[in-house]
């Protein structure tokens, strides 16, 4: 990995970040902010196109950060989520955030100037069928009672915790079929995931593991450009999905009614700009309690890291905050990191970023740490909707998870090796 050097460009987005900064207390006009916004993440895309994994994440940031100062600053849409848009404080606070994360990323992050190595190559010589089946069989039990069907049309299906960390098993089963027919059966098993989902309504797993089949398989053959009609046609139809929530039924006229719907919103993603209402709720409730008490939520999040958000109370601060406000739940990256520690807060989620982007993104290291660093930035690439629209957990709890069953099955394929090393030597 060559060595990080101080860019002109990188300076010249952070000083004009903290003036933008600055200069907003003494304007109304968010519009300068909201266009400098989708700029540093444009310029991240632009300087990271060489390598997939980045491509999806700034793309992604590019779309929800879009999907906010669209729906709030630049176009007159209203709705229950764009509701503070009249509240100029409040929103030129909230976007200073935005633009204070998005910059730190560009300026801090290491862009690769090589593409991603191949999850398959030709140091990778796993196989083990026994823990290809094994996880097979528990993501058929996750697929059959992990997933709440819902009772009548109309109404979206509910995934539990183990349904959304499936992908971890996905992820790890890909990487010991070292066969054709393992890997088709699990390529069946995820596709069987997605459809699932989509067919009652939801979205967001669905995309988590095509995208996680993409990187495994096809990332390698194509270029950025032959995916741009897919990406947009992409975009159609989990938008489509979205809108039918959960209703089967396709006609032409609502076929019709859901396109002209997503055309009226300009490609918006209604998920982003209600997740920032709800991020903007955190500023509000940040007035309301003391920095003892928001300190406390942080250490309590911190626990619920390890031993699971239902068995520490507090620890969800959607849920915290919602005593205080109504809103629908999730909330933008920064916004946590603000809650709990202010714009210091979110320098420190910005150096945590930089660490795995810059451990975990890059193919070092001897052949089975290589591996593990491939996994786990799929991971993080594949769950960028939920890291940044949903809770900060697929980058602490999501990562120790996948690091604990890589080295369970690790373990356990060495000691298979190593027995049949035994074998053969003894006979």
């Amino acid at each position: 990995m060559e060595t990080q050097k101080i860019e002109p460009k990188k300076i010249a987005v952070l000083f004009i970040t903290i003036f933008l900064m600055i200069y907003s207390k003494y304007t109304t006009n968010l519009v300068i902010n909201s266009i400098a916004l989708l700029s540093i993440n444009l310029l991240s895309i632009i300087t990271c196109r060489k390598s997939w994994k980045a491509f999806i994440i700034f793309g992604y940031l590019l779309w929800f950060n879009y999907s906010i100062v669209g729906a709030n600053i630049l176009y007159n849409y209203n709705n229950f989520f764009t509701g503070w848009k009249n509240d100029y404080k409040l929103m030129s606070y909230g976007l200073n955030i935005l633009l204070f994360f998005n910059a730190l990323l560009f300026v801090m992050l290491p862009f690769r100037k090589e593409r991603d190595e191949e999850f398959y190559n030709s140091t990778h010589n796993k196989d083990n069928p026994i823990i290809v089946v094994g996880i097979v069989i528990i993501l058929s039990l996750i697929f059959i009672f992990g997933y709440g069907r819902p009772s009548e049309t109309g109404i979206r299906g509910k995934t539990s915790a183990i349904y959304e960390y499936s992908i971890i098993l996905f992820i790890i089963g890909f990487y010991y079929s070292g066969k054709q027919w393992e890997k088709t059966i699990l390529s069946i098993a995820l596709f069987a995931f997605v459809l699932q989902d989509m067919v009652f309504g939801n979205r967001t797993t669905a995309l988590l593991l095509l995208v996680c089949w993409f990187l495994i398989f096809a990332s390698h053959k194509v270029s950025f450009s032959k995916t741009i009609p897919f990406i947009f046609i992409g975009v159609m139809l989990f938008s489509f999905v979205g809108a039918k929530r959960g209703d089967n039924t396709i006609t032409l006229t609502n076929v019709n009614t859901v396109f002209e719907s997503l055309l009226n919103r300009k490609m918006m993603l209604d998920t982003a700009f209600a997740a920032y209402y709800s991020s903007l709720i955190f500023i509000k409730t940040e007035y309301l309690v003391i920095w003892g008490m928001r300190l406390n939520l942080f250490f309590r999040f911190l626990v619920s890291m390890f031993l699971g958000g239902n068995l520490v109370k507090g620890s969800n601060l959607s849920s915290f905050t919602r005593q205080y406000f109504v809103h629908y739940f999730g909330g933008v990256l920064p916004f946590f990191a603000h809650f709990y520690g202010g714009y210091f807060g979110i320098l420190v989620l910005s150096f945590y970023f930089r660490f795995i982007y810059k451990y975990f993104f890059f193919d070092d290291g001897y052949d089975e740490k290589k591996d593990l660093k491939k996994c786990i930035s799929i991971y993080i690439t594949c769950t960028t909707p939920r890291w940044y629209l949903y809770s900060p957990s697929p980058l602490i709890r999501g990562v120790l998870i996948l690091l604990i069953l890589f080295l369970i099955c690790y373990s356990f394929d060495r000691s298979i090796v190593n027995r049949k090393h035994f074998s053969n030597v003894s006979n």
